[in-house]
């Protein structure tokens, strides 16, 4: 056996002149370091490369926590481009005082975070229950027959009816700006009975003034110690007085007042009726006064007053005078307005209405008599006297705060879709409210598009519904109050401002001065809010988009909301996911990017308007919108979606709970499956609604011809939400949701319709004809509609029925039924 070889061992190395020998002890070698050894060691260069790893690691945690804060501060946080709205706060005085409390029956403040309030209360004594039936907010409970402002003008001037049961109320209000903090107002409330009620009936009128800001009000007397008014300061209005003066008709029985203080003025009826005691009865009447309710001990009265109230008491009629005076005026007031001088100018201010509506309306040259004009005038007051201001802080979720946060503090100056009902800011209703008030007020509207496009966040995204401050937030389910990041509203703000600008530019094709300034500051904040939209409600199909916010798990429901959309219970995918493509999103889409190229080429911004111009050409492609949403099989455009038609409700009984519950099931083995879904109604017209069919495109001539079809949407009083024999068409949502969207007449939309109707008369193309007649049946429809229902019940509604066109919902809905006058004005 050979030997086996033998290495050579290796040469030994020579240390160079940075090295150091090793002269541990074997032992030693063999031993670990400890910890301290290991951290000398990685000091000392040994281990360059781990501590490379390891700063490297903890910087990209550092960089991925801060990224992290940043996109969850992003909520709370107001995108970074300045203020719109604040040259309207600081420019001018001409709108600081108004009728912006509309949640109540009457009610007067200033723009402002805080600001000195006021407000209107009464009762009748003669309550066969002796109790104290408070009229203060308006409220749909207290069924009274009708109530409304029939004189409006946004600006200085407002008169209103209230019909009470067997007696009126009237308010009349006129703003004069002069001085340096607002000017000054007045104020009459005027009672009067009903012909065919009893003549000796007494009522209790109570008005208040309240000071949100700090300061004080201090009661006024005369030499007989009888009060007389308040004198004041806050920080915003500096020194001022108020005077009441009361009827000299002999009718009064009973004069108080009371001087206290309180933080509650979102629930100023419940404390009003803490501090009312029976004073005295006579003849089965009780009589009730103005008591202070606090304790001796109370630590309130340690503070100065912030809340003084006024009462009469007496036989109808009665009334009496509020005269505002800031005395910053002094030097030019010349005269105060009260009594005649009073009477005067709201008869030269009424005057000045009529004129103004004539010229801008038309309504007497086109024929109407006088009974509809009286009508159109009160849908534009009533929608002027329905504008607000509100301050304050949302509340606001998204994937980082699941429990909700605050958004950042802002106001807003904005129309309400109800007094009663939806007293506070909609976001896709206030694009409706604009389109009537453009036509009226440009520069009012432009001032409260303004306040809205300023609430937009770093992301982009405007909370839906605005519920600012605590008086807001009383009037709203806590289940409603809180806004998530991912929810949209149509953006129905761009079609108010693409009509202001078509008429600006009637006048000045380039824009210049202020007004060009105005569309300026806009744009980067329309330019977020669109690339917000383009992100987050987009579609898994290219071209596609979807409404954020429908409940997978919602198995209750026959058909999960779509809230986002606006149209909340219309019918989609009967199973919702990410497959789903809405139609009318995606022309809601076009009609933004649209209007957004020409924003950009009219405010120079090149590269935008090159972006928006390629975007639009896409977007507004008719052969791509047939592919994604037109239906060959029923000829329609569509949604698409996980969907089965045979789903319904099914009631399950809890045994353990005794209670009963439904749920939605699918009657059919083979399930839901990606498709059409095919419920005709509103979803279904919004290509035609947008404007975005070619004159000439068949399936324009499809939805004409299906327009007209009593078995799909057509009736007497307006177009239906949803066809007639469609299998959802009112039916309840669950057992505790009755139908909404589905099946009841709603004028924004009929007001699309009608808009898009004309333009299709108006343009080049084969169905000129056929939408003509459309055209005049339906603005004759639904105009009579909401006439004959404002004069059968004396309030604009939410929604018609189709059936009988009665008036459905919240009332009165001087929101988006206002534009049935731009429909009978052909103003659109």
């Amino acid at each position: 056996m050979p030997a086996l070889k033998r290495f050579k061992d290796p040469p030994k190395r020579t240390l160079n002149a940075t090295e150091k020998k090793d002269t541990r002890s074997k032992d030693q070698r063999k031993s670990r370091p400890n910890l301290i050894e290991r951290v000398k060691i990685v000091l000392g260069g040994r281990y360059n490369i781990g501590l490379m790893y390891i700063l490297s690691g903890l910087f990209i945690l550092f960089i991925m926590f801060a990224f992290y804060l940043y996109q969850r501060s992003r909520l709370y946080t107001k995108l970074n481009v300045g203020s719109a709205s604040s040259q309207y706060d600081n420019s001018s005085m001409i709108r600081f005082w108004g009728s912006y409390r509309p949640q109540l029956y009457f009610g007067m403040r200033h723009k402002g975070q805080k600001s000195l309030v006021t407000g209107l209360m009464w009762f009748v004594n003669d309550n066969p229950n002796g109790q104290v039936q408070l009229r203060h907010e308006c409220s749909m409970a207290d069924k009274l027959p009708r109530y409304g402002w029939y004189s409006h003008d946004g600006l200085s001037f407002g008169r209103q009816r209230i019909t009470d049961f067997g007696f009126e109320v009237k308010t009349d209000f006129v703003t004069r700006p002069i001085g340096n903090y607002g000017g000054d107002w007045s104020v009459r409330v005027s009672t009067a009975v009903l012909p065919g009620s009893p003549k000796n009936r007494e009522i209790t009128l109570l008005f208040y003034v309240g000071q949100e800001d700090a300061g004080g009000l201090f009661p006024e007397f005369d030499d007989e110690y009888n009060f007389i008014g308040v004198t004041g300061h806050s920080d915003k209005l500096k020194n001022f007085k108020i005077v009441f003066r009361d009827s000299k008709n002999g009718n009064l029985r009973i004069r108080r007042y009371l001087a206290t203080n309180t933080p509650y003025f979102h629930s100023m009826k419940d404390f009003v009726l803490a501090n009312m005691r029976p004073i005295r009865s006579e003849n089965n009447i009780r009589h009730y006064g103005l008591f202070d309710g606090r304790s001796e001990n109370d630590p309130s009265r340690l503070h100065s007053n912030n809340l003084i109230l006024y009462q009469i008491t007496g036989r109808i009629p009665i009334e009496f005078e509020v005269i505002y005076e800031s005395q910053s005026a002094n030097n030019f007031r010349g005269y105060t307005l009260s009594d005649n001088a009073l009477t005067h100018l709201i008869k030269t201010k009424q005057e000045e209405f009529n004129e103004k509506f004539e010229r801008r309306f038309k309504l007497k040259s086109m024929g109407f008599n006088d009974e509809y004009i009286q009508f159109g005038k009160a849908a534009l007051s009533n929608m002027l006297g329905g504008i607000g201001y509100y301050y304050g802080k949302s509340k606001v979720t998204s994937e980082f705060f699941t429990d909700g946060t605050d958004y950042f503090e802002a106001s807003l100056f904005t129309g309400t879709p109800s007094r009663s009902f939806f007293p506070r800011g909609f976001l896709w209703d206030e694009g409706f409210h604009q389109l009537l008030i453009s036509k009226w007020d440009l520069e009012l509207s432009m001032e409260i598009i303004a306040y809205w496009l300023d609430l937009i966040n770093a992301e982009g995204w405007i909370p839906r519904e605005q519920i600012l401050g605590d008086e807001a937030r009383s009037r709203v389910p806590s289940e409603f109050i809180r806004q998530n990041n991912l929810i949209a509203n149509p953006p129905t703000l761009m079609l108010a401002l693409h009509s202001i600008q078509t008429e600006l530019e009637m006048k000045d094709k380039k824009l210049s001065g202020n007004h060009r300034l105005y569309f300026q500051s806009l744009f980067p904040r329309l330019h977020a809010w669109f690339n917000w939209f383009n992100s987050t409600q987009k579609g898994n199909t290219p071209g596609t988009f979807r409404w954020q916010g429908r409940n997978e798990a919602a198995i209750n429901e026959l058909n999960p909301k779509t809230l986002a959309s606006g149209l909340d219970d219309y019918p989609r995918a009967s199973h919702p996911s990410i497959a789903e493509a809405h139609v009318d999103l995606r022309c809601w889409m076009t009609a933004f990017v649209g209007y957004m190229h020409h924003l950009a080429v009219t405010v120079d911004k090149r590269k935008e308007a090159m972006y928006y111009g390629r975007q639009f050409l896409v977007l507004s492609d008719p052969l791509e919108l047939d592919r994604l949403h037109w239906s060959p099989l029923t000829e329609t455009y569509c949604d698409y979606g996980n969907h089965t038609k045979f789903v319904k409700l099914k009631t399950v009984s809890n045994s353990q709970s005794q209670t009963q519950h439904t749920i939605r099931i699918v009657s059919s083995k083979k399930g839901p499956s990606l498709r059409f879904v095919h419920h005709f109604g509103y979803v279904s017209l919004f290509p035609f609604l947008m404007h975005l069919l070619p004159a000439s495109s068949p399936n324009l001539k499809k939805i004409l011809q299906d327009l007209n079809k009593p078995e799909l949407l057509w009736t007497d009083f307006g177009l239906r939400s949803l066809a007639k024999n469609d299998a959802f068409y009112f039916k309840r949502n669950t057992q505790n949701d009755p139908p909404y969207w589905r099946g009841s007449i709603w004028i924004n939309i009929n007001f699309l319709a009608v808009r898009a109707l004309h333009y299709y008369r108006s343009v080049k193309g084969p169905y000129k004809e056929l939408a003509n007649h459309l055209y005049v049946q339906l603005r004759n429809n639904v105009v009579n509609t909401v006439f004959k229902e404002y004069q059968r019940t004396g309030y604009f509604w939410e929604s018609y029925h189709p059936e009988t066109g009665r008036g459905q919902g919240a009332h009165p809905f001087n929101g988006w039924t206002s534009l049935v006058l731009l429909m009978m004005a052909e103003n659109y």
